[in-house]
């Protein structure tokens, strides 16, 4: 079968792959391996279900950009797209980060996590890996 799955649910997958655990949660993408590295993933992700639920705590500005252009490809013919964004606010306790202490301790008050934003992803199935269309 083309799909096995519905859909996939990535909750910090990608986030790992970018950055290695270094980085910032916000950041445009990591270095040029952690791309490829998430490009990947979702190139396998992709064989096996066409919609993807990304929880992560990068903004759109920065992570939509990324799916459709760098893990997606983009003009090189990728077909990740981003069919909804949903912000989610976290509630924190009065002093809290959200944040391991020695982390919050180090990022400060600007460093807390008070939100992530889930992205619904969708891939097309009408075109190959390498950009080529599949015959309908």
């Amino acid at each position: 079968p083309p799909h096995l799955f519905d859909w996939a649910l990535d909750k910090g997958t990608t986030d790992g792959l970018l950055y290695g655990g270094s980085g910032p949660a916000d950041g445009a993408g990591g270095d040029a391996a952690g791309v490829a590295r998430a490009r990947a993933a979702w190139s396998l992700v992709s064989r096996y279900t066409d919609t993807l639920v990304w929880v992560s705590l990068g903004n759109p500005g920065a992570r939509v950009p990324l799916i459709e252009d760098q893990l997606g490809g983009g003009a090189a013919g990728g077909d990740w797209r981003v069919r909804r964004c949903l912000e989610v606010a976290v509630p924190l306790a009065a002093g809290a980060s959200g944040m391991p202490e020695a982390a919050a301790a180090a990022a400060g008050a600007a460093g807390a996590i008070d939100r992530c934003w889930i992205y619904v992803c969708t891939f097309n199935p009408r075109r190959r890996d390498n950009g080529t269309p599949v015959s309908p």
